[in-house]
């Protein structure tokens, strides 16, 4: 069964880290030595900090406490929309509008705990998943697709930007194609960026990218990283 998890999380490209990473840990429930996967689960799609995190953990930790860990993991999944939309609320106010891009599961938490009138959404090229996102928002708020060159008529229309992450590290974090130009014509514009994501992406060393559908944008185009556990501002060299 675990063979076939590791084969639907290899080959999707539909669902986020998070979610990819219930699917595993949801396997890893059902297998007698979780810890005997590490290596395939470190190899899984190494942009995504969640797996390093899940390997490394199981590679760490004392054989009997990791069904126990694998089970606290999966409950603070299903209780993460609570508490990360909580410190999003607390952390960056009220806002009238938003601009965000792709399709991200924790920028639909902070969405949901803001509720700004608008939110303007970037198609996301080439996986064009922004499409996907206004469906989404369509039941929270006002939805605008653009087109990713023309972000600057969202963003002078924006009190903020929010966008997810697939690892965030000390000196930056991964996310989708066109976040890089999105943050820099932000602080251009002098338009906080805040990053929204989960502390099971976080990492100590530096994020990787492998797939082209991803990019590295640095800290320093960061105004704050907010997860369900925690807040804090970039340190900037």
């Amino acid at each position: 069964m675990i063979e076939k998890v590791l084969k639907s999380i290899r080959r999707d490209r539909e669902r986020g880290g998070i979610e990819l990473a219930l699917m595993l840990l949801e396997g890893l429930r059902h297998v007698e030595n979780p810890e005997n996967f590490v290596t395939e689960i470190k190899n899984l799609r190494p942009d995504m900090a969640v797996f390093l995190n899940i390997a490394h953990y199981l590679s760490h930790l004392d054989k009997d406490n990791v069904k126990n860990w694998i089970d606290e993991q999966i409950e603070g999944i299903k209780n993460l929309p609570e508490r990360l939309g909580k410190r999003v609320k607390e952390n960056i106010g009220k806002i009238r509008a938003i601009t965000t891009i792709s399709r991200s599961r924790s920028v639909l938490i902070g969405i949901q705990a803001l509720k700004p009138e608008r939110v303007y959404i970037l198609r996301g090229y080439p996986l064009n998943d922004g499409k996907r996102m206004v469906e989404d928002v369509e039941g929270i708020t006002e939805p605008v697709l653009l087109e990713d060159l023309n972000m600057v008529d969202g963003l002078r229309m924006s009190d903020c930007v929010l966008i997810g992450a697939d690892c965030i590290s000390p000196d930056g974090f991964v996310n989708r194609k066109g976040s890089l130009p999105l943050c820099i014509v932000a602080n251009y514009l002098r338009i906080p960026v805040y990053v929204v994501s989960e502390e099971l992406k976080v990492v100590n060393n530096f994020c990787e990218v492998r797939e082209d559908i991803f990019e590295y944008i640095p800290s320093s185009l960061v105004t704050q990283f907010i997860t369900e556990e925690r807040e804090w501002k970039p340190f900037i060299r």
